[in-house]
């Protein structure tokens, strides 16, 4: 009597009698409780295993079907297997038969019904098993692509301390939708190359079409010591069940700012303004410009851009820190010219840095208080040079010249009255390099009457100064409460005095006839083409002075012959610097005279750069006897 009651199993085409109410599905180990296969199962045959069924003997067979396909052939019942009533029976599905071989880049991903089936060769009767559905997938997710995490408006322009802050210190984010999204996909984030927190799909992330995701401060602390306030690549890839691997999705850049910034970087250096330069910026510190050094500063790296402030709200032009220059001490000197100063002409200007690197603030310097005074007693454009006088009876009376006889004598200035000036300002005086401190004092009796006066030039000042073609003579305005002293126009003097004069104190020494008789007469024999006459060298001959002679003849009597003169210019050069120069008398002007006398001189034109007068030399003469017995003088 058979004990079995078969059942039927409705397939696709057909009935099918499935006995052994005990018949178990087939097993697949490495599959998860839904059928699905990790794709490190599809590298190698599948195992598939299902126990043996409790009639069991040695005239039946097992085999496996692969979507109603038979796997290999049938397999006996071995007595080893019945030795062991819960023996479980093994069998493979082929690699082949698990990923289907069409398009390999656009593999076809299914569920595949598995079973086995039991053959009786007594009975002819085969037995089915319940089928258990095996799903391939391959395919990644979020293909072709997936956008970007959504990320809260704050990090938009940076993510700041106090923002993060405001946010519960955890930066929440969002991955939406993406293709094949699925329970269990496995969601990582990077920050960077830096792993961040993960995430697991639910089925409620499934129906809302978005997964939520934190970076709490701790991490977001830990990726901005590693990478400082880059902009980063924020990516997530996913991975489901199955072990695909989506493509990484498209980046957020952002930046970190959560470091606070130091406010206390080493405060600039103005020397300038320093206790031991009288603390005060004042107007001839910032003509001549203002240096304000910027100290180095822990972590300074090349192309980061220091912006200086000469007043709190008054921001100068970024500089850039030049590569090598990161580790110099100070890392910069900037000068500040008059006009940035005189932003503030009489102030207390707070004066500090800031630095910024990739557009980020850095760091703020400490404050440096900087007391600045650039206003004048009197505006220097008012001023007008002084024009100088000498003294002597000297009917040279060239303003701005000192000549020989003016040098022995005090001189005078003459002062231009200007608006502006105060009874008690002081004028000071500039005579080259000499100065004299409060030389005059602006009067009451001034101020009234407004108009030019004259003040005295101690001859002390002009002998302890010198002579010279062109000294700067100026003068500044002072003011007991003001520190600038203005200054006036320089006026170029000509200072010159006697000893340096050609021919010195002694002046110029006559010309000398050189070609004379025993008795001292010029006479035909010793002047067959003339008479030579010699200026000696004499006392500050220079090189190029210009020597003008004239020979003058006279009868016996004293009466001057026309015909006689003669002029004649030569230069002192190299070759007769130190000899002194000859000229030589032409013939024709000798017996012209005949049986007279003849009279000569020089006179000594200096150039402009010698610095020195014009000078006239003594007379010299000679006897002049051409006359030949019971000739004449033909």
């Amino acid at each position: 009597m058979c004990t079995n009651k078969k059942r039927l199993i409705l397939t696709q085409n057909s009935y099918i009698r499935a006995g052994h109410k005990n018949l178990d599905k087939p097993d697949v180990a490495s599959a998860f409780p839904d059928g699905l296969l990790p794709l490190s199962a599809l590298n190698a045959p599948l195992p598939v295993t299902f126990k043996l069924w409790d009639d069991a003997t040695t005239d039946q067979t097992y085999q496996l079907f692969w979507d109603d396909n038979a796997v290999g052939t049938p397999t006996d019942v071995l007595d080893e297997d019945l030795a062991n009533p819960d023996e479980y029976l093994s069998l493979d599905i082929p690699v082949e038969l698990l990923v289907e071989k069409n398009d390999p880049l656009n593999p076809t991903d299914k569920k595949y019904k598995l079973r086995y089936d039991l053959y009786d060769k007594i009975s002819k009767e085969t037995t089915p098993s319940f089928d258990t559905l095996i799903e391939v997938d391959t395919t990644r997710p979020g293909l072709p692509s997936h956008g970007p995490m959504a990320f809260p408006k704050e990090v938009d322009d940076g993510l700041t301390s106090a923002e993060l802050t405001a946010l519960g210190d955890t930066l929440d984010v969002i991955v939406s939708s993406y293709s094949t999204m699925a329970q269990g996909d496995f969601i990582e984030t990077f920050w960077g190359d830096i792993p961040g927190p993960t995430a697991t799909v639910q089925m409620n992330d499934i129906e809302l079409e978005e997964v939520p995701i934190s970076f709490s401060r701790a991490f977001l602390e830990n990726v901005e010591s590693q990478v400082g306030n880059a902009l980063s690549d924020v990516t997530y890839i996913v991975t489901d069940r199955a072990t695909n691997v989506s493509p990484r999705s498209l980046a957020r850049q952002i930046r970190l700012l959560l470091a606070e910034i130091p406010n206390d970087l080493p405060r600039p250096i103005v020397e300038q303004a320093s206790p031991a330069q009288g603390g005060l910026i004042d107007y001839n510190d910032a003509k001549a410009g203002v240096t304000v050094d910027i100290p180095h500063y822990i972590g300074a790296l090349p192309g980061d851009l220091v912006t200086l402030y000469w007043g709190d709200s008054n921001p100068l032009p970024a500089i850039p820190i030049q590569d090598g220059d990161e580790d110099q001490d100070p890392i910069l000197s900037p000068v500040l010219q008059f006009d940035i100063i005189n932003r503030f002409p009489e102030a207390t200007v707070n004066v500090h840095y800031e630095v910024r690197r990739n557009g980020e603030l850095k760091g703020t310097s400490l404050v440096l208080p900087v007391a600045v005074y650039l206003t004048l007693p009197v505006p220097e454009e008012r001023l007008q040079p002084l024009t100088i006088q000498g003294t002597s009876d000297n009917p040279n009376r060239d303003d701005n010249v000192i000549d020989p006889d003016d040098y022995e004598l005090d001189a005078r200035a003459i002062f231009r009255w200007v608006n502006g000036l105060r009874v008690d300002d002081y004028i000071n005086l500039h005579w080259g390099q000499q100065q004299v401190p409060q030389w005059y004092q602006i009067t009451q009796a001034d101020f009234n009457a407004g108009v030019d006066f004259d003040i005295e030039v101690g001859n002390t000042v002009i002998k302890a100064e010198g002579t010279g073609a062109a000294i700067p003579v100026t003068y500044t305005v002072t003011r007991d409460s003001n520190p600038n002293p203005a200054l006036a126009p320089s006026q170029a003097v000509v200072v010159r005095s006697k000893m340096e004069q050609p021919g010195g104190d002694l002046g110029l020494l006559e010309p000398v006839f050189t070609r004379l008789s025993d008795a001292g007469h010029v006479i035909p024999s010793l002047s067959p083409d003339g008479t030579p006459v010699l200026v000696r060298p004499y006392d500050n001959i220079r090189l190029y002075h210009d020597i003008a002679l004239t020979f003058e003849g006279f009868e016996l009597d004293g009466t001057p012959i026309p015909a006689a003169r003669y002029e004649k210019t030569d230069t002192i050069n190299p070759t007769n610097i130190d000899t002194g120069l000859t000229f030589l008398i032409p013939l024709a002007n000798l017996i012209s005279i005949c049986k007279g006398y003849a009279e000569v001189t020089y006179r000594v034109e200096p150039r402009p750069e010698h610095n020195q007068e014009p000078a006239n030399s003594l007379v010299g003469s000679a006897p002049v006897s051409m006359n030949k017995p019971g000739v004449g003088c033909n």
